[in-house]
C-alpha cells in the first residue's frame, strides 16, 4: 500500500514537471503558454476608473494583486449597446449582435422572452467541443437561468451551453432552506432572487475544490456595481462599497484556488460588462460613447495577456480564453476574420489591427455667418479602412449637439447647419470628428486638439443680391464610350459658396450632382460613364451662402451644352501609331486624348 502511494505521488510530480516545462518551452518557441484551470469573473457595470483608483490606493487589494502579478489591458465596447445581456453575449461568444442576435437588455416591461447565445458559440460549449469530459465546466449566476420559467426579467443569456455545463448554479437553485448563508435574505431583496456576490463565490469556491484534479473552466458574475450605481450614481458610497464586495467575493475564489494547491496551474481573469457613469449606461459605442462607459478593464494573473497596442475589443476575450486552454479558435465558424475581427489578446497588434486615424484636409466654411443665413463646411476626409463616422459637433449654450455630415463623393464630406433662428451676438463653438471603419475605430478631429472653434452671429444685413461669379470653366473635349465626363470650375462669392452642382440629362430624365471643392474656390466632378451614341445635355448651379441664396449658371442663360460620346477607339491603336511615328506622334495622341476645350 505504501508503495503504491509513492508511485502515485511520483506521477503526480513528474506530471507537474512536464506541465511546467511545456509552458517554459512555449515561452522559449514565442509561443502563448497554457492552463490547466481558468477562472472567469465578471462585474456588473464596473467603471475603470474607480477600479484604478481604488486598487492604486488599497481598497481592492485582491483585484490589485492579480494586476501586480499579471497585467491590466482596456478593452472598448465597438459593436454592441454597452449593457449586460450584449455584453456577456459578446465576452462569452466573441460576436457581436449581428451574430449572436442581443443588442439590449432584455427585462422590465417587455413581454419579449430574453434571447440566448446561439448554440455552440459560447467559450464553455467551445472547450467541450474539443476536449470533451477531460475538461470541466461550471457556470454559477446570480440571477436564474432556468429557461422553463423564463420571464421578462429572468435572464436566459446562456441557456444554450446548459447541456456542456457539468456545474451549474443560479438563483433558482436557491430555496428557503438552502444553507447559504443570508440567501433567503438576498432573495427578498430583489425580485429575480439575485444572489450576493460572496454567496455566489462560495458556490464557485466549491467548485473550484471539488475538481482540483480536472482541468476546468468556471465563469461567474457578481452584480454589485450596477445595482448600486443606478440608484446612486458610480460616485456614491454605496457604489465603493459594491465594488468591495466583489474584492472581498474574488479573494474567496482566490483562496479556494491556492488551498487547492493549483495557483500556478490557474489563470485567474477578472473583467466588466460595462463601464457606468453617473447612474448610466448605455450607447453611443467607442468611439464617441462616454469613455467611462465604452472602455472598459480586463485584469489577468498571467504576464502574457497583453499586447503592444495596449488595448484590445471585448470581443477578444472569447477567443482569449479558448487560447489560454490551448484551443485555437481562427477556423471556428463563424470566422472572427469576417465578423468582429476577435482575437487573443495577445496576438493582437499593428500589423492586424489598423492604428493609423484618419486624414481630414481641404477643410472650407464660411467666414462670417449673418442672422438668417446657414454655416456651411465642405472637407476631405479619407482612411485607407474606409470611414464609419463624420460628424461636426457644435454648440450655442452648454450642451453640444451632433450632426452627421453629408457624403458627396469618395472622400468629401459637407455639413450645413440651420442657424436661420439665430439672433445676433449668438455664440457658436464647433469641431469635427471621424473615425474610421476598421475594428479599432480610429479617430481623427478638426482642429487636431479638439479645441472648438468659435463665431459669433453677426446683426442682419440687407440681402445680398449679387449671383456667384462663376469662371475657369473647364470639361472634357471628347468622351468616348466606357468614359466618364469630367468638369471643373472657379466658383466665388461675397457670402461663401452653398453647393455647385451639374445637371445633366441622357434621356428625358434630368439628373444632378454635386461638385467637389478642392482648393482655390475649384470645384471639380464628372459624369458617367455612357455608352456610345448618347446625347449628354447638361450645364452647371452654382448657389452662394447668402440669405437669398442667389443662384448662378453656366451658360448663363441655362441653355445646355450637348456633347455625344463616341465609339471606343480601336484597341492597340495608339501603341502602334507610337511605333510608326515615333516619339512625336506619341506626343501628338496624348495631346488628342486629353485636351480640354475652356469656355
Amino acid at each position: 500500500m505504501q508503495k503504491k502511494t509513492i508511485i502515485l505521488i511520483l506521477f503526480i510530480f513528474i506530471n507537474s514537471i512536464f506541465m511546467s516545462l511545456e509552458q517554459v518551452t512555449a515561452n522559449l518557441n514565442g509561443e502563448k503558454s497554457t492552463f490547466k484551470h481558468i477562472v472567469f469573473v465578471t462585474y456588473d457595470g464596473a467603471r475603470k476608473f474607480w477600479v484604478d483608483t481604488l486598487m492604486n490606493n488599497g481598497t481592492l487589494p485582491n483585484l490589485a494583486a492579480l494586476r501586480d502579478e499579471g497585467e491590466e489591458i482596456t478593452l472598448r465596447i465597438t459593436d454592441h449597446t454597452p449593457g449586460t445581456d450584449p455584453g456577456l453575449a459578446t465576452i462569452e461568444s466573441g460576436y457581436g449582435p449581428d451574430v449572436t442576435g442581443i443588442n439590449s437588455n432584455y427585462f422590465g416591461s417587455s413581454i419579449e422572452l430574453k434571447r440566448s447565445i446561439p448554440e455552440g458559440l459560447t467559450t464553455t460549449e467551445r472547450i467541450k467541443a474539443v476536449y470533451g469530459d477531460s475538461w470541466k465546466t461550471a457556470l454559477v449566476m446570480p440571477w436564474t437561468q432556468d429557461f422553463v420559467n423564463v420571464t421578462s426579467t429572468a435572464d436566459s443569456t446562456f441557456w444554450n451551453q446548459r447541456e456542456e455545463t457539468d456545474y451549474w448554479f443560479s438563483s433558482e437553485n436557491v430555496t428557503w432552506s438552502q444553507s447559504i448563508q443570508n440567501s433567503s435574505n438576498y432573495a427578498l431583496s430583489y425580485g429575480n432572487a439575485l444572489l450576493r456576490a460572496n454567496s455566489t463565490a462560495t458556490k464557485v469556491a466549491e467548485f473550484i475544490l471539488d475538481n482540483k484534479d480536472n482541468n476546468f473552466y468556471v465563469r461567474t458574475h457578481f452584480t454589485e456595481p450596477d445595482w448600486a450605481g443606478h440608484p446612486n450614481t458610480e460616485t456614491s458610497p454605496q457604489y465603493i462599497q459594491a465594488l468591495v464586495e466583489c474584492d472581498e467575493a474574488l479573494g474567496i475564489i482566490i483562496d479556494a484556488v491556492k488551498d487547492a494547491g493549483i495557483y500556478d496551474d490557474t489563470v485567474i481573469l477578472v473583467s466588466t460588462d460595462h463601464g457606468f457613469k453617473g447612474i448610466q449606461h448605455g450607447p453611443p459605442t467607442y468611439p464617441f460613447g462616454i469613455s467611462d462607459i465604452t472602455e472598459t478593464w480586463f485584469i489577468s494573473n498571467d504576464q502574457e495577456v497583453t499586447n503592444e497596442l495596449g488595448w484590445g475589443l471585448q470581443n477578444d476575450i472569447s477567443p482569449t480564453c479558448l487560447g489560454l486552454a490551448g484551443i485555437d479558435s481562427s477556423s471556428f465558424q463563424p470566422l472572427y476574420n469576417v465578423t468582429s475581427m476577435a482575437l487573443p489578446l495577445w496576438e493582437a497588434n499593428s500589423n492586424n489591427r489598423e492604428v493609423t486615424p484618419p486624414s481630414i484636409s481641404n477643410v472650407s466654411y464660411s467666414e462670417n455667418v449673418y442672422e438668417g443665413e446657414k454655416f456651411t463646411i465642405t472637407m476631405n476626409i479619407q482612411d485607407q479602412s474606409g470611414i464609419n463616422t463624420a460628424q461636426i459637433r457644435y454648440k450655442y449654450g452648454t450642451i453640444y449637439q451632433t450632426q452627421n455630415l453629408i457624403k458627396e463623393d469618395e472622400t468629401s464630406y459637407r455639413g450645413v447647419l440651420d442657424l436661420s433662428t439665430f439672433v445676433e451676438g449668438v455664440e457658436v463653438s464647433w469641431y469635427l470628428r471621424t473615425a474610421d471603419d476598421s475594428p479599432s475605430l480610429n479617430t481623427a478631429y478638426y482642429p487636431e486638439d479638439i479645441t472648438p472653434l468659435v463665431f459669433t452671429i453677426k446683426a442682419g444685413v440687407t440681402a445680398e443680391v449679387n449671383l456667384p461669379l462663376i469662371t475657369d470653366v473647364e470639361y472634357s473635349g471628347e468622351v468616348y464610350a466606357g468614359e466618364v465626363f469630367d468638369v471643373s470650375v472657379k466658383v466665388q462669392d461675397e457670402s461663401g459658396i452653398s453647393s455647385v452642382e451639374i445637371y445633366y440629362s441622357s434621356d428625358s430624365v434630368w439628373n444632378n450632382k454635386t461638385l467637389i471643392r478642392s482648393s482655390n474656390g475649384i470645384y471639380q466632378g464628372n459624369i458617367g460613364p455612357f455608352n456610345s451614341g448618347t446625347e449628354i445635355k447638361w450645364y452647371l448651379k452654382a448657389t452662394d451662402n447668402s440669405a437669398n441664396y442667389n443662384v448662378a449658371f453656366h451658360p448663363s442663360d441655362k441653355e445646355p451644352l450637348i456633347i455625344i460620346v463616341k465609339d471606343e477607339a480601336v484597341e492597340g491603336f495608339s501603341a502602334e501609331l507610337i511605333a510608326v511615328g515615333g516619339g512625336l506622334a506619341g506626343i501628338i495622341i496624348i495631346v488628342i486624348v486629353y485636351r480640354r476645350r475652356s469656355a
